[in-house]
């Protein structure tokens, strides 16, 4: 094997993704086509809205709204897949780019992208470029999704309504393997995926195997959710996208290795 291919290979580490995916889901795929064994850990459930009227009725309505804000893919698939398209007044506005992507791939245009990914980035961007004072908001996100993005934006003077748009609840997770030394690394993709494995296993297993195991978070809100619980030394995927965090778990390693 050459030294580039040496470089890009995951052959023999065995990767933990704790995204709620199937086993033949995209970053798993991803991880597998460098030569990776993955083991699916998916340590939340994605659901519909317990109550589905408050996102239903803000759809109604969207041309009363100046911005609609998206935090997750999830989020945009809830939200497009109860319209015919997008809004005709209203601008949109992403943490980053993999929900920049996943509104393009459904025909919406995208006005605003922060330079530095992530909740606060978005807020800055706002407050440098967008005055958003006395706008109208709206903010579909997951059922616990972290409040920084709706309370910066408030702060900017922003009337925000933020609605349920999916629900995530915690899986079953079987972790035998946390202490069998067989783990090399695990994948966060969003704050709810860290905060299900820290319920999953517990506060004290979860310190335990990020201690001896390196974490890879998407991006900022996520390594944010780590930092939270204790890790700080996540390595932090850039672009925040599945396949920049395939090349972060692949530069962990080879940062080890040279």
């Amino acid at each position: 094997m050459n030294d580039v291919a040496q470089k890009t290979s995951l052959d023999g580490r065995c990767i933990v993704v704790t995204r709620a995916e199937a086993p033949d889901g995209p970053l798993g795929t991803l991880l597998a086509a460098r030569g990776a064994t993955v083991r699916h850990w998916p340590v939340v459930q994605i659901l519909p809205p317990e109550d589905s009227g408050p996102l239903e009725a803000a759809l109604t309505k969207l041309d009363d709204y100046d911005w609609i804000v998206f935090s997750s893919a999830r989020a945009v698939a809830a939200v497009t897949q109860a319209l015919d398209g997008p809004p005709s007044k209203a601008r949109v506005a992403v943490v980053g780019e993999s929900t920049a992507e996943a509104l393009r791939l459904e025909g919406w245009p995208v006005h605003l992208t922060p330079r530095e990914f992530g909740a606060d980035g978005l807020v800055a961007e706002f407050s440098a470029r967008e005055p958003v004072r006395n706008k109208r908001v709206l903010y579909p996100a997951g059922s616990i999704a972290l409040s920084t993005l709706p309370e910066g934006l408030d702060q900017l003077g922003a009337q925000v309504d933020r609605v349920v748009a999916y629900r995530t609840v915690r899986a079953s997770l079987d972790g035998s393997e946390i202490d069998s030394g067989s783990l090399d690394a695990v994948t966060f993709t969003s704050p709810s995926a860290v905060l299900g494995l820290h319920q999953a296993i517990g506060g004290p297993a979860f310190g335990r195997v990020l201690q001896r195991i390196p974490a890879i978070a998407i991006g900022p809100t996520t390594a944010e959710a780590l930092l939270q619980l204790g890790v700080s030394s996540a390595a932090v995927a850039d672009p925040s996208t599945l396949e920049g965090v395939v090349e972060a778990v692949v530069d962990v390693f080879n940062q080890e290795s040279g």
